[in-house]
């Protein structure tokens, strides 16, 4: 489920990828908020 559902092409995703590649930081709470956000965003967008 991980790794196909960490979409990077929408806003969210961007913002993911630049904190995983250390271009922004977020506190814990905020990055986990971010990948759960954005998995549930492109659960809803499938149905």
């Amino acid at each position: 489920m991980f790794g196909s559902s960490n979409h990077r092409d929408n806003v969210l995703g961007k913002m993911i990828s630049s904190y995983l590649s250390n271009q922004l930081q977020f506190d814990d709470h905020t990055i986990h908020l971010l990948f759960s956000t954005n998995r549930w965003e492109k659960r809803f967008v499938r149905r």
